[in-house]
Protein backbone atom coordinates (compact mmCIF):
# COMPACT_ATOMS: atom_id res chain seq x y z
CA UNK A 1 0.00 0.00 0.00
CA UNK A 2 1.34 3.43 -0.81
CA UNK A 3 1.90 6.15 1.65
CA UNK A 4 -1.00 7.87 -0.31
CA UNK A 5 -3.30 4.90 -0.02
CA UNK A 6 -2.60 4.71 3.38
CA UNK A 7 -3.05 8.50 4.22
CA UNK A 8 -6.25 8.37 2.08
CA UNK A 9 -7.50 5.23 4.61
CA UNK A 10 -6.60 7.15 7.45
CA UNK A 11 -8.65 10.38 6.51
CA UNK A 12 -11.60 7.88 5.43
CA UNK A 13 -11.43 6.23 8.67
CA UNK A 14 -10.24 8.74 11.31
CA UNK A 15 -7.66 6.50 12.41
CA UNK A 16 -5.38 8.80 14.36
CA UNK A 17 -1.75 9.58 12.41
CA UNK A 18 1.52 8.66 14.63
CA UNK A 19 3.87 10.72 13.22
CA UNK A 20 7.16 11.41 14.30
CA UNK A 21 8.90 14.69 14.06
CA UNK A 22 11.76 14.99 11.70
CA UNK A 23 14.84 15.49 12.91
CA UNK A 24 17.18 18.35 12.05
CA UNK A 25 19.43 16.23 9.88
CA UNK A 26 15.96 15.12 7.91
CA UNK A 27 15.02 18.73 7.84
CA UNK A 28 18.63 19.84 6.36
CA UNK A 29 18.52 16.92 3.25
CA UNK A 30 15.31 17.77 2.78
CA UNK A 31 16.33 21.72 2.53
CA UNK A 32 19.20 20.42 0.63
CA UNK A 33 17.21 18.20 -2.06
CA UNK A 34 15.02 22.05 -2.60
CA UNK A 35 17.91 23.81 -3.54
CA UNK A 36 19.43 21.27 -5.81
CA UNK A 37 15.57 21.22 -7.69
CA UNK A 38 15.56 25.31 -7.88
CA UNK A 39 19.10 24.94 -9.12
CA UNK A 40 17.96 22.84 -11.61
CA UNK A 41 14.82 24.27 -12.34
CA UNK A 42 16.91 27.58 -13.18
CA UNK A 43 19.17 25.91 -15.57
CA UNK A 44 16.24 24.16 -17.38
CA UNK A 45 14.87 27.54 -18.01
CA UNK A 46 17.95 29.17 -18.47
CA UNK A 47 18.70 26.90 -20.97
CA UNK A 48 15.05 27.38 -22.89
CA UNK A 49 15.20 31.02 -22.68
CA UNK A 50 18.87 30.85 -24.90
CA UNK A 51 16.94 28.81 -27.79
CA UNK A 52 13.71 30.53 -27.14
CA UNK A 53 11.72 27.97 -25.60
CA UNK A 54 10.68 30.82 -23.01
CA UNK A 55 8.99 32.99 -26.24
CA UNK A 56 6.99 29.95 -27.38
CA UNK A 57 2.77 30.18 -26.49
CA UNK A 58 2.89 26.21 -24.69
CA UNK A 59 6.35 25.66 -23.87
CA UNK A 60 7.00 29.40 -22.36
CA UNK A 61 4.04 28.92 -20.60
CA UNK A 62 5.22 25.90 -18.78
CA UNK A 63 8.19 27.24 -18.74
CA UNK A 64 7.25 29.95 -16.64
CA UNK A 65 5.41 28.45 -14.48
CA UNK A 66 7.38 25.56 -13.71
CA UNK A 67 10.21 28.24 -12.88
CA UNK A 68 7.11 29.93 -10.16
CA UNK A 69 7.12 27.33 -8.70
CA UNK A 70 10.69 27.03 -8.26
CA UNK A 71 10.84 30.36 -6.83
CA UNK A 72 7.79 29.65 -4.27
CA UNK A 73 10.34 26.43 -3.30
CA UNK A 74 13.01 28.72 -2.20
CA UNK A 75 10.63 31.01 -0.55
CA UNK A 76 9.25 27.99 1.96
CA UNK A 77 13.27 26.56 1.98
CA UNK A 78 14.16 29.91 3.06
CA UNK A 79 11.23 30.60 5.62
CA UNK A 80 11.78 26.86 7.09
CA UNK A 81 15.84 27.91 7.20
CA UNK A 82 15.01 31.03 8.98
CA UNK A 83 12.79 28.90 11.43
CA UNK A 84 15.98 26.84 12.62
CA UNK A 85 17.84 29.78 13.78
CA UNK A 86 17.37 29.95 17.42
CA UNK A 87 17.37 33.83 17.16
CA UNK A 88 13.88 34.26 14.78
CA UNK A 89 12.07 32.83 17.64
CA UNK A 90 13.44 36.15 20.01
CA UNK A 91 12.59 38.74 17.28
CA UNK A 92 8.83 37.22 17.00
CA UNK A 93 8.74 37.01 20.34
CA UNK A 94 10.29 40.77 20.94
CA UNK A 95 8.06 42.16 18.26
CA UNK A 96 4.70 40.55 20.24
CA UNK A 97 5.60 41.55 23.27
CA UNK A 98 5.48 44.84 21.49
CA UNK A 99 2.17 44.88 19.83
CA UNK A 100 0.60 43.65 23.11
CA UNK A 101 1.96 46.60 25.19
CA UNK A 102 0.64 49.16 22.36
CA UNK A 103 4.21 50.06 21.07
CA UNK A 104 3.80 50.44 17.82
CA UNK A 105 4.46 52.58 14.85
CA UNK A 106 1.75 53.52 11.96
CA UNK A 107 3.34 53.18 8.63
CA UNK A 108 2.28 57.26 8.20
CA UNK A 109 4.67 58.18 10.69
CA UNK A 110 7.39 56.42 8.93
CA UNK A 111 7.89 58.86 5.79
Amino acid sequence: MSSWEKFYKQVETGTPVTVTPPTEEDVQSALKSLRSISESIEDMYNTGKAVGLTNRRFVGAALNSVRMRSDELEDIGESIELSLVPETDAIFDKALAALRAGDVVDFAQLK
